[in-house]
């Protein structure tokens, strides 16, 4: 069965606080379980407590200070024995970049977005500097039971779509697929996937690399091109996609 980790709950959490504003930690428990659904060791009732694990867990949040450490809520108060959370700017902000992800996750079982909501968080900030001084770590380490995940560079990403746009307009480099056009300045500005030609799990140890050998080494695909170039071994290149695309419109002009 699906267990559900402390880190896994972060999202969720900034999604209700963001929907539903304020939030003590019991209303947190409710509203999450009915979002995530727990099964299996998740209800297991804790021996002495009427917690079960899914509780505790929710409950550390507040006890270990893990989203208070991370700026993302700030506690206002005290109901009952419960602490009242509010999201801060940067929990909003964290959000805001992520909310059409997450409401689209959020419609599935958690067993299917559990990898997702553990690999959607970066903890870059971005420095306000001239883009000849920008530089950008990424592909540094980190254990995660027995799996290493090489972290992305959000600042990086922030970057690359200011310097892919043209008039506020971002399309994929393979299709041309405009995420605006498509569905509007409101739900579809500045929505694009970043795709690295030289895959991080490449890398050899974690790169610092200037403005321009980072911005080469990136380009702006919708969700079907970039699905499309994974999944085959080797990747695809973007010039493959180009090439597919072209052929399947001539073959229906014929």
């Amino acid at each position: 069965m699906t267990r559900i980790s402390e880190s896994e709950l972060i999202l969720p959490v900034l999604y209700l606080l963001s929907v539903n504003g304020d939030m003590s930690t019991s209303e947190l428990i409710t509203s999450l379980r009915n979002l995530l659904q727990p099964s299996g060791e998740d209800l297991e009732i804790l021996r002495g407590r009427s917690d079960d694990k899914f509780s505790q867990k929710v409950r550390n949040l507040k006890s270990h200070d893990i989203l208070t450490k991370k700026g993302l809520v700030k506690e206002i108060g005290q109901k009952g024995n419960s602490v009242i959370f509010s999201i801060t700017t940067d929990g909003r902000d964290l959000y805001d970049s992520k909310k059409y992800t997450l409401n689209t996750l959020f419609t599935f079982p958690f067993e299917k977005t559990k990898k997702i909501l553990s690999d959607i968080l970066e903890d870059d900030s971005i420095d306000v500097l001239p883009e000849n001084e920008l530089f950008f770590t990424e592909g540094s380490s980190f254990l995660k039971t027995t799996q290493t995940i090489r972290k992305r560079s959000a600042k990086l990403r922030s970057t690359a779509i200011e310097h892919y746009s043209s008039n506020g307009v971002i399309m994929c480099s393979s299709c041309s697929f405009e995420f605006n056009k498509i569905y509007g300045s409101t739900i579809g500005k500045n929505y694009i996937e970043m795709h690295h030609i030289i895959p991080i799990c490449d890398y050899k140890g974690e790169k610092k690399l200037n403005f321009d050998d980072a911005i080469d080494n990136i380009t702006p695909l919708c969700a079907n091109c970039h699905r499309v170039v994974h999944i085959h071994n080797p990747t695809l290149s973007v010039e493959d996609i180009k090439n597919a695309i072209s052929l399947q419109y001539e073959k229906s002009s014929i």
